[in-house]
C-alpha cells in the first residue's frame, strides 16, 4: 500500500483517538453517525482502556491490509491502550487510490474485536 493511503489510515486513526467524531462520520458516508463511533469508544473506555495511538515504527504490527484490487484496500487498525499495550478496538476502512495520486478512505466500522 503506498505512502499517500498509509498516512490516510494514520489520519483516520487519530480522528479517533482525538475523537473527531464528525469526520469519521463524513467518511462513512453518513452510514455510521458520530454518535454511534461516540458510543463504540464510550463503551471501551468502560473496562478501563484509554485508546492511543501505536508507538512510532509499530503502527502496522498489528493491522491487517488486504488488497481488494489495483488502488484498492480493506484494512483493519488496532490502537493500542495509553499503558503501552495492544488494545482491542478496530478501526475497519476502505482505500481507493484516485487516478491523480490521492487516497480516499471508507471508514466501515468502530469495534472491539
Amino acid at each position: 500500500m503506498p505512502d499517500v493511503a498509509r498516512d490516510l489510515v494514520l489520519e483516520c486513526a487519530r480522528d479517533v483517538v482525538a475523537r473527531r467524531f464528525d469526520a469519521l462520520e463524513g467518511r462513512s458516508g453518513a452510514t455510521i453517525l458520530a454518535e454511534d463511533f461516540e458510543r463504540a469508544v464510550a463503551e471501551y473506555g468502560k473496562h478501563g482502556a484509554t485508546i492511543a495511538m501505536p508507538p512510532p515504527g509499530r503502527e502496522w504490527t498489528f493491522t491487517d491490509v488486504h488488497r481488494i484490487g489495483d488502488g484498492h484496500w480493506k484494512v483493519d487498525f488496532d490502537f493500542w491502550t495509553t499503558g503501552g499495550e495492544r488494545g482491542d478496538l478496530t478501526l475497519k476502512l476502505e482505500l481507493w487510490l484516485t487516478p491523480h495520486g490521492t487516497a480516499v478512505a471508507r471508514v466501515l466500522d468502530l469495534r472491539v474485536l
